[in-house]
């Protein structure tokens, strides 16, 4: 157990396996029995990579909130957490301000989380600390069934092969952040496809991902498109090419779920019709991607069947951080 803070009866720690049920109690009170720290508690306490970190009064959990990492300059803050006896305290900033800390400390230099458009308290908080906002992002649900029929839809290509060799892969430059891939290498169906070829401006052409801010959205996190995630999401056969674009879509077989990652194209009726005819033909009854703040692209979809609830919104923040002097370097603009 590591201890990160320590004043007076007040404590920030790493936490423990004793912790989980005072945590759980306080969790169920604020949300009203619906939260999800009960199912993810085991995961995060032993994830390798990430932190758990709960503050203490009196030895007593009190707060929690979860650090984890998305790649080695990214980290992702959730599950922020304030037992309802000991809010309007301060303990919600000072928890964030020790993880801004810790995250830095482990070599951090973006750090970002998402919070519900009508969560106040969590914007001032951000504000106050620093972070940027950068977009928002609602969910888009479609109810598909293998049978349904759509004929302004096009069948979209299998999920690719496997890839070539890294070395082999054309070198191209594109919309996505490439600067880790030495060699400019997308994935060898993408490379062949006609791409913007400005490496110096990576939002400049591509709409969604200028909406996006260069990000994409793997569940409830986002984290930054690169090249070389992009060659891993090939290599799980995840990249599918559609007739009006292309797009990381992750199968969910437990639920029947299919999960969109990312999409990109210009026609957005079209991509929205050619993502529900390639659910229907996986098989899958249900769809749902996170919508950028894009105002066409959201009428598109919804014209197109895609439901949304509009009290389902969420803002995302970032810090951009100078890891080796734990200040705040500045905001992406």
């Amino acid at each position: 157990m590591t201890v990160f803070f320590s004043e007076g009866a007040l404590a920030i720690r790493s936490a423990t396996p004793a912790d989980r049920e005072a945590v759980l109690v306080f969790c169920q009170t604020g949300w009203n029995g619906g939260d999800y720290i009960e199912h993810v508690w085991d995961e995060w306490l032993n994830d390798p990579d990430g932190r758990l970190i709960v503050a203490t009064e009196s030895e007593r959990p009190v707060a929690l909130v979860h650090m984890g990492r998305l790649s080695p300059r990214e980290s992702w803050f959730q599950g922020l957490r304030v037992d309802p006896a000991v809010r309007q305290r301060g303990l919600a900033t000072l928890l964030t301000e020790q993880l801004v800390r810790i995250a830095q400390s482990d070599g951090a230099k973006e750090i970002r989380l998402a919070t519900s458009a009508t969560n106040a308290p969590v914007h001032r908080m951000m504000a106050k600390l620093g972070f940027r906002r950068l977009t928002s992002f609602a969910p888009y649900l479609y109810e598909a069934t293998p049978e349904s029929a759509d004929p302004q839809s096009s069948s979209a290509t299998p999920p690719l092969a496997a890839p070539q060799a890294a070395a082999e892969l054309p070198a191209r430059q594109a919309d996505i952040d490439l600067s880790d891939s030495p060699a400019g290498a997308l994935p060898a169906r993408l490379a062949g496809m006609a791409l913007p070829a400005r490496r110096s401006d990576r939002l400049r052409h591509s709409a969604i991902l200028r909406a996006t801010r260069g990000l994409y959205s793997r569940g409830w996190s986002w984290e930054r498109l690169t090249a070389t995630k992009l060659r891993e999401h090939e290599r799980r056969g995840e990249v599918v090419v559609l007739p009006s674009g292309w797009g990381i879509l992750r199968e969910s077989p437990d639920d029947r779920r299919l999960h969109t990652y990312f999409l990109d194209g210009d026609d957005y009726p079209a991509l929205a019709r050619d993502l529900r005819a390639e659910a229907r033909r996986r098989g899958y009854s249900w769809v749902r991607w996170m919508l950028p703040d894009l105002p066409a692209l959201r009428a598109a979809f919804q014209s197109s069947g895609f439901t949304h609830d509009p009290a389902v919104e969420m803002v995302l923040y970032e810090l951009v951080t100078l890891p080796s002097s734990r200040r705040v370097l500045r905001a992406r603009r």
